[in-house]
């Protein structure tokens, strides 16, 4: 799952800059991080120590430092970031099952805000699919899409929409045509 490869090294302190300013700068945004938004705010200085714990990890793991992943696991006392960080470990599992997605989900839906809830419906949906179970996976996923947009969050509620394992070909023709309008 690495998709990195020590980036870190050569991007220059001026980008780092411009990097951090556009990564998420609040916990409740972690949904809107990137590897280059985690290397840019880990060059600098993170205010809010859940967002930092969850950034180093999100950085290791693109990284594929396991080493580091479980060294920041274990000295995690934070009961949120906690639960978000063993919903990314469940997905780098090789044989993940229905039933621990669906445990992990139900321990941890009721400890977030609505901030969050996209979120972790969305690791839930990509889960189910990892786990094979489709219907699942579909319907976490429209959840997340709808719990994305009730907070205005519209570009992961359409990444939650493309996600969707039972999204019909004409439907994802009409969503690249709309896109490639926009983007135009």
């Amino acid at each position: 799952m690495c998709l990195a490869n020590n980036m870190s090294m050569s991007i220059p302190p001026r980008f780092l800059r411009t990097l951090a300013r556009e990564a998420p700068q609040r916990f409740e945004d972690l949904d809107q991080l990137t590897y280059l938004g985690a290397v840019a705010l880990s060059a600098g200085t993170i205010l809010d120590a859940r967002l930092k714990t969850y950034v180093r990890y999100f950085k290791a793991e693109q990284e594929d430092d396991r080493k580091q992943m479980q060294l920041i696991f274990d000295q995690c006392e934070d009961d949120q970031v906690l639960r978000l960080l063993r919903g990314r470990r469940l997905l780098q599992k090789r044989h993940l099952s229905a039933a621990e997605v669906e445990e992990w989900l139900s321990d941890s839906i009721s400890q977030f805000g609505p901030e969050m809830q996209g979120y972790l419906f969305f690791l839930a949906g990509i889960g189910y699919l990892q786990a094979n179970d489709k219907t699942k996976s579909s319907q976490l996923l429209q959840k997340s899409a709808s719990a994305f947009h009730k907070v205005g969050k519209n570009s992961r509620e359409l990444q939650s929409i493309l996600q969707d394992p039972e999204m019909k070909s004409d439907e994802v023709r009409y969503l690249r045509s709309m896109l490639v309008k926009a983007v135009i």
